[in-house]
């Protein structure tokens, strides 16, 4: 039995190519599957980053929501707690002039009844004077 080198030599050539061929596409394979599994993880991972994303969106704007409702309803009791405040002050300020009002009524009305008679007491005494000056000017003449 002869062994023809040349031809084993050749035969060791195709196999090693083929074994070369067949590690080439199993890495082709393999290199797929990654990038299947890692696209997947991606898109899984985008979605949890879009879901918590969402949920941070909802979380912030219930609370935003809550405390623009609560900043109003104090917003609205602190208006209405001036509101009172100034009512009960306008009545205090009310109660503490009404006597005031009242002795300068007092003081003021007498003054008038005085003021009103005064015309006929000024007509009164320009007609006496009157009456004085014919009698001098009779008497003089």
């Amino acid at each position: 039995m002869s062994i023809d080198v040349r031809k084993t030599a050749k035969d060791a050539g195709y196999v090693t190519v083929g074994i070369g061929v067949i590690a080439a596409q199993q890495a082709q394979l393999r290199r797929r599957a990654f990038q299947r599994t890692v696209a997947n993880q991606v898109r899984e991972t985008q979605g949890r980053i879009n879901s918590q994303a969402e949920d941070v969106v909802r979380d912030a704007r219930a609370k935003v929501t809550s405390q623009a409702g609560d900043l109003r309803a104090r917003t609205l009791a602190t208006a209405q707690d001036v509101q009172e405040g100034v009512a009960n002050s306008t009545v205090g300020l009310l109660d503490r002039a009404q006597p005031l009002v009242d002795e300068l009524r007092l003081r003021v009305e007498p003054l008038l009844v005085q003021l009103q008679a005064v015309p006929d007491q000024l007509s009164k005494a320009v007609e006496t004077g009157r009456d004085r000056v014919q009698q001098l000017l009779s008497r003089a003449a």
